[in-house]
């Protein structure tokens, strides 16, 4: 009986751990799909038109946003979603801004 006893604790204590570390691969996959950032290469020709893409897209003052788009390669968002990077790219892109995605 007591033989038995100590296996049942030991697979009780695997199968918790089994779910601990199926539990921590969930956490890390909800937070890998956000690795992309977006960088402002170049404002392009047209500052301005950028800058009111930056200001609309990050909610920053004009201050701030000036800062940024001037003080080009410099990153307009960190740690988003693939999708939401993709975006941002666009809106920048069609503004005349050259951007990468990192």
């Amino acid at each position: 009986m007591m033989r038995e006893d100590h296996v049942l604790r030991q697979v009780r204590e695997v199968l918790e751990d089994l779910e601990d570390r199926r539990a921590y691969d969930r956490r890390r996959e909800d937070v890998e799909g956000y690795d992309f950032s977006v960088v402002l290469k170049s404002p392009g020709p047209d500052k301005v038109a950028v800058m009111r893409v930056v200001r609309e897209l990050t909610q920053l003052r004009l201050p701030e946003v000036r800062a940024l788009v001037e003080g080009a390669p410099e990153f307009v968002v960190k740690c988003v979603a693939r999708d939401e990077a993709e975006f941002v790219r666009g809106r920048l892109e069609q503004a005349g801004a050259q951007v990468r995605i990192v």
